[in-house]
């Protein structure tokens, strides 16, 4: 069914979902009663009606419209959670997940770009440690090589305990900058976000390559275990996002490029959203858990195996509903 036709037959019931929540609602913060007990099956079919609006990919207008009225109906069913709450609870729970698989397409592309070197450069470095010149300067070469020497108090920079919140700074601005960088510049028809996803894993290819072949295998994969689900993640849906926006551009369908960029901006926004909340979380566990030497590499091994997971299921399974509901 095309999506006019769609729109026609459910319409009226729209309307009259909407006229019935605003004369139902009583004070803000009560739970509402329904007379005749019609209003629950109600919500249930403009549940269902959203969840098709999304599988036939629909307007982005149509959905974030059904997308209201059913957090109307919820506040309306079950009251006693603020609205604004509940939106934005609904938002990291739901709205993120959904559109990351509804995005799939434009995620498994900047996946490819950016793990694909990624685990190339690590294998090939194994064999030619030499090449990592080609990729990295002496100095940075150096410099990480510094870091993650053996013995050292802390793994990562060079810090004292005490700078962990000053460290934490860092790595937010360090790790949002990519994250702009991937998404931003897919402006440029999408060239710009391919060339910084691809970059950035070629980058730590090269890094975990060099650090893995001279033998400092320990201290380097204990140290990035922790917050590697949530940042290289992230750099995937921040790549993703940007990719979404340079798609719109280069086939906009029937609509003009400013009108399928609008379409396109509110599900790579979300991506971007997405990328952030993982930035900080990442950001957080590197500046307080990540360093510390003192943590069992074992531990910080399954703990990074605990969050790889926990992102993905996340990402896989958030704002899934359960049969018969």
């Amino acid at each position: 069914m095309k999506q006019a036709e769609f729109e026609a037959k459910h319409r009226i019931e729209w309307e009259a979902f909407a006229n019935w929540v605003d004369k139902k609602k009583k004070k803000s913060g009560e739970t509402v009663t329904f007379a005749d007990g019609a209003f629950p099956e109600k919500y249930r079919a403009l549940c269902q009606q959203l969840s098709i609006a999304k599988d036939r990919y629909y307007s982005t207008s149509l959905i974030e419209e059904l997308h209201r009225l059913v957090e109307q109906g919820h506040q309306a069913l079950y009251g006693g959670v603020n609205e604004t709450q509940q939106s934005i609870l609904t938002f990291f729970k739901s709205e993120i997940p959904q559109t990351f698989r509804r995005e799939w397409k434009v995620n498994a592309v900047s996946a490819g770009l950016f793990f694909i070197p990624l685990i190339f450069l690590i294998v090939l470095l194994q064999f030619r440690p030499d090449f990592v010149i080609y990729i990295i300067s002496h100095d940075t070469i150096s410099s990480m090589e510094q870091m993650y020497k053996p013995g050292n108090e802390v793994s990562g920079f060079d810090r004292e305990a005490s700078n962990d919140m000053v460290m934490w700074g860092i790595y937010i601005w360090n790790n949002i900058r990519i994250d702009f960088q991937c998404f931003a510049t897919g402006l440029f028809f999408g060239l710009g976000s391919i060339f910084f996803t691809a970059y950035n894993g070629f980058i730590i290819g090269a890094v975990a390559g060099h650090l893995t072949q001279i033998g400092y295998t320990t201290t380097f994969w204990s140290f990035v275990a922790g917050h590697s689900g949530p940042e290289l993640t992230g750099i995937v849906l921040a790549g993703a996002g940007g990719l979404k926006l340079g798609y719109s551009l280069i086939s906009p369908k029937r609509l003009s490029r400013k009108n399928a960029l609008k379409n396109a901006a509110r599900p790579a926004v979300v991506l971007v959203i997405g990328a952030a909340t993982l930035t900080f979380l990442a950001a957080f566990i590197e500046a307080f858990w990540s360093a510390q030497v003192w943590v069992s590499p074992w531990v910080k091994y399954s703990v990074g195996v605990l969050l790889w997971t926990l992102v993905w299921l996340w990402l896989c399974l958030g704002g899934r509903k359960r049969r018969g509901h």
